[in-house]
């Protein structure tokens, strides 16, 4: 049985595995495991309040058709960040088309309105759908199509304001500043120090770092996550930001995850404190790997002989 929905990125023919489960596109592991064990007892035949078989089948149909092949594909986590960087990609040719985005949903039309408080009314938007999206069967496909809806603005506008701000710092989209000019040696003679070269200003990408780092240190890492995206947007060979992501996901156990963005800035700058600090964690970590090994291969060894016992 298949279900046709035609909002948000439906309509883009991309299958929104987040609207179906009513979590926001930013879940991590657990939210999406936690969120799909409160959806299966509302729709399996087993658990569901509804007593009338056509609409038991429904709510069956629902679970088989869309619920849990989103379920399965979000809780692997290759795949959750390739469909994510698929969204992201989705979000940026829409953003540099200029596409006028039309809406169906109020909820859609007041994120679009959101201005700098797009993060926070889009998490309240998804969160107050996802509360009762499965309480009816009926109206189940509309709020999942809302959802959608939301999220395709989201990603839209979120791009939006991104390209706004590397238009500001003059970055052009390729993300590769433009090689300053070589200043001449009378030049250099002649300038005289101000307040303003005295006095750096901090940059937004030593802004959202600074945030990361307190975000990490708090263990919200699903926050510190979003900031440092935020500057590979800008600057896709940032060494510190590789390294403290690599530091995060380290802490959450994403040991493949971590390995890839500690190799990316090592390989960027080396010299870098905290790219020497992430580096040195990950070693600890593959040691600490090596050395459990063995213990777990004697163990299974000792528990064997002991059942058969040595020959006589």
């Amino acid at each position: 049985m298949s279900f046709q929905i035609k909002q948000g990125l439906f309509k883009l023919d991309i299958t929104d595995y987040h609207a179906i489960l009513g979590v926001p596109l930013d879940a991590d592991a657990r939210e999406i495991r936690l969120r799909y064990l409160k959806i299966v007892p509302k729709l399996h035949p087993d658990t569901c309040k509804v007593n009338h078989p056509e609409a038991k089948k429904l709510a069956s149909n629902i679970l088989a058709c869309l619920v849990n092949p989103a379920y399965e594909q979000l809780s692997k986590e290759k795949f959750r960040i390739e469909h994510q960087l698929l969204l992201s990609q989705k979000g940026k040719t829409i953003a540099a088309e200029g596409r006028r985005l039309t809406l169906a949903s109020d909820k859609a039309k007041s994120l679009a309105k959101a201005g700098s408080k797009l993060e926070e009314i889009y998490h309240k938007l998804v969160n107050a759908l996802a509360m009762d999206q499965y309480r009816d069967l009926d109206t189940i496909l509309d709020k999942i199509a809302q959802i959608s809806e939301i999220n395709l603005v989201y990603l839209v506008f979120k791009e939006t304001q991104k390209r706004e701000i590397k238009k500001q710092q003059g970055i052009p989209d390729s993300g590769i500043l433009p090689q300053p000019q070589p200043i001449s040696p009378e030049a250099k003679t002649t300038q005289t120090p101000t307040t303003e070269t005295k006095a750096e200003k901090t940059s937004p990408i030593e802004s959202c770092l600074k945030r990361a780092q307190e975000y990490r240190e708090n263990h919200k890492y699903k926050e510190a996550t979003l900031e440092l995206r935020d500057v590979l947007e800008i600057e896709p060979n940032n060494s510190a930001c590789h390294a403290m992501l690599g530091l995060i996901y380290l802490e959450q156990k994403s040991l493949s995850l971590a390995k890839i963005h500690i190799a990316k800035a090592w390989q960027a700058d080396p010299k870098n404190p905290i790219v020497i600090e992430a580096k040195a964690a990950l070693d600890q970590q593959n040691k600490d790997s090596k050395q459990t090994q063995p213990k777990e291969q004697k163990t299974k060894s000792g528990m064997f002989s002991n059942l058969f016992g040595k020959k006589k």
